[in-house]
């Protein structure tokens, strides 16, 4: 176990600082996977934790959650099962601009709006009740990405654009199989990539702060 480190989401309005011992208490939701700390998470400053509870690294992923959001949306519309609705790529697009300071809270609004509709029309349009559940869950990470949120809602969005990317994923491959085996093991692939991504992407951010 020597040299290993987990991810803790530091709880909301928590006075930490790099270097510091935190206790048994402050350690409740570390977790040896970014994704699955994720899921307790309260606020979106994210640390990275040695065994001994030494506090190595932290920053605030706001950005990254977001992006990582963007990122799972994208892996949800390639699952869909069918070639997406332009609309629903331009939601992810415009989400990207508004993260740069390039689209108004008015554009991201409406790009939401506008995938909502044609992930909707689409889920509609095949009898196909697999492609189907799919296609919903493209629609719910797509429009999940173009919400407009305050900085510690962020880790709200990034979870449910991963559970909605996992859910396009894994209702594509199950149907017409022993489902219930299928969902789980592919549910499990899927969550494990997706943590591989956002850790990337927070082990950037920790070493660009690192080195500043």
């Amino acid at each position: 176990m020597e040299g290993k480190t987990a991810w803790l989401w530091l709880p909301a309005h928590t006075k930490v600082e790099v270097g510091q011992m935190l206790t048994t208490e402050g350690l409740e939701y570390v977790s040896p996977r970014a994704l699955d700390a994720l899921q307790h998470a309260s606020s979106t400053i994210i640390c990275r934790i040695g065994l001994s509870g030494e506090v190595l690294a932290m920053a605030d992923a706001t950005t990254v959650l977001h992006e990582f959001a963007c990122w799972n949306a994208e892996q949800a519309l390639l699952q869909a099962g069918h070639e997406p609705d332009p609309r629903s790529w331009a939601a992810i697009e415009i989400k990207r601009k508004w993260l740069k300071g390039e689209a108004t809270d008015e554009e991201l609004d409406a790009a939401g709006d506008a995938a909502w509709d044609a992930e909707w029309e689409a889920s509609y349009a095949t009898s196909d009740v697999a492609l189907a559940a799919a296609s919903a869950a493209a629609r719910n990470a797509a429009w999940t990405v173009a919400r407009v949120a305050a900085s510690d809602a962020a880790r709200v969005i990034a979870t449910a654009a991963a559970r909605a990317a996992a859910s396009a994923t894994a209702s594509v491959a199950v149907w017409d199989a022993t489902w219930a085996a299928v969902w789980d093991a592919v549910w499990d692939a899927t969550w494990a990539a997706q943590n591989a991504k956002l850790e990337e992407m927070l082990n950037d951010l920790l070493k660009e702060g690192e080195e500043k």
